[in-house]
């Protein structure tokens, strides 16, 4: 029986109101993880799929994000709900439940008259994540209303989507069943570096960041300019001279003194140098 994809445009901010698009297509009804990115201008019915997701907070900042991942039928509407589960796969899942991420709710449905819903999940950074990449795996269980047709994305599969193999580190998972979470800390050294901050360490960009309340995407060219970056320096000098005051000067992890401008000593000595 000759069936019909229906999904959803998501409002553009230059838009007023939702538009719809159906694409035919021979198959079975069912459910799959559609989750996309794309630019702004575009339709979001011409992004690519995203294989998987990726929490960045070396990049992004914060303590915590909020993900919101799209599991979407094919077939025709239906006046009525159509419940099914989505579940953590714990074999594959390294981080720590409670501590790493949040996942309230197995329970969802296709509303009457829609097409999809957003599976909403939460990740926590923690200490671990500054030396590597945890994951949570999430698969569907279709339930009593749907099955589980596609098994790989592309144009002879799951109709109207195209791959977006951006990152083969993460994007290995093409089955579209199942939806890789990933997350990290990884800090990159920003560009510019200032002088007036001495060498650069992960360390001292983290408590630059800590004591100006900044984050990673305010370090470049255009948002940094170099009286705000003296102005950071200042601020941190200020608290590296209190713990020297008291007792407990900063140290780099190799051992030497953290160095910034405004200090009262030079870079690169040891405590018993001070």
């Amino acid at each position: 029986m000759k069936t019909k994809l229906i999904y959803l445009l998501m409002t553009l901010p230059f838009l007023c109101a939702c538009e719809k698009e159906t694409i035919n297509y021979e198959g079975k009804e069912g459910l799959y993880f559609d989750v996309q990115w794309g630019v702004s201008w575009l339709e979001p019915s011409t992004w690519a799929h995203q294989f998987y997701t990726l929490v960045d907070f070396g990049k992004t900042g914060g303590e915590e994000t909020d993900l919101s991942l799209t599991v979407r039928a094919t077939g025709e509407l239906k006046n009525y709900d159509r419940p099914f589960q989505v579940y953590v796969v714990q074999d594959s899942t390294t981080a720590i439940e409670g501590e790493e991420y949040e996942f309230l709710n197995q329970e969802y449905a296709i509303k009457a008259g829609e097409t999809s819903v957003n599976i909403p999940l939460k990740i926590k950074k923690t200490e671990r994540m500054t030396q590597k990449t945890v994951k949570v795996q999430l698969a569907i269980l279709p339930g009593d209303y749907f099955e589980l047709p596609f098994t790989t994305y592309g144009a002879t599969n799951v109709p109207g989507r195209y791959d977006a193999d951006e990152n083969p580190e993460y994007s290995c998972n093409h089955d579209p069943r199942i939806h890789n979470i990933y997350a990290n800390d990884f800090l990159t050294k920003p560009s510019p570096w200032f002088v007036a901050w001495g060498t650069y360490s992960e360390k001292k960009y983290r408590l630059m960041m800590e004591i100006s309340g900044t984050t990673p995407d305010e370090y470049t060219q255009d948002l940094m300019p170099s009286q705000r970056a003296n102005m950071i320096a200042e601020m941190v000098a200020k608290y590296l001279l209190a713990e020297k005051e008291k007792g407990t000067p900063v140290l780099e992890e190799d051992g030497t003194v953290m160095y910034i401008k405004g200090v009262s000593w030079s870079e690169g000595i040891t405590p018993d140098q001070l």
